[in-house]
């Protein structure tokens, strides 16, 4: 049952254009087993938030290319109490006073809450780089009551989004 439901989620995934990185212990012991793993977001996961954006999207990134703030979110599906290290976003940046930013957000639709639990930026002095955020405010997932976006907002023409990684760990 546990590789069905893996596959559907691979199968889900996969044409929401989500990478997955699948790893798991070799150990034949049925004894619980902590795995590092890693989720992968490149430009084609992402939706535009609002309508009337112009842009260029692909596995390469995304571009704005009107030079007005555009905010991109992205689905996040990890295991159910999974446990997030870090936020890693990929980015060029050639505007010496905006940066791109990201959020990863947790939404509770039970008391109507969205919380930011990770939140980054680019940074305007190198043109191809990336940020690591590992300050996670609330890093245990939970399915059961809440959903997960990364939230991204891109505020010029001359800053372009390349791909996002979160790391995680997660006991079979």
């Amino acid at each position: 049952m546990k590789r069905i439901g893996m596959l559907m989620m691979l199968a889900a995934g996969f044409a929401a254009g989500i990478t997955f990185v699948y790893s798991c212990g070799g150990s034949s012991s049925s004894a619980a087993t902590t795995v590092t793993e890693y989720l992968s977001l490149n430009g084609a996961a992402f939706q535009p938030k609002y309508s009337g954006y112009d842009y260029d999207i692909g596995s390469d990134g995304i571009w704005n290319k009107d030079g007005l703030s555009e905010d991109w979110e992205a689905p996040v599906i990890l295991p159910h109490n999974a446990t997030i290290n870090w936020v890693k976003v990929y980015w060029t940046d050639n505007n010496a006073v905006e940066n791109l930013r990201f959020q990863l957000r947790k939404y509770t639709p039970s008391d109507s809450l969205v919380e930011t639990i990770v939140l980054g930026t680019s940074n305007e002095t190198a043109s191809l780089g990336s940020t690591v955020d590992d300050t996670v405010d609330q890093p245990i997932v939970d399915n059961e009551s809440s959903t997960y976006t990364l939230l991204l907002t891109i505020p010029t023409s001359d800053i372009v989004f390349r791909m996002a990684v979160i790391e995680y760990e997660h006991t079979f």
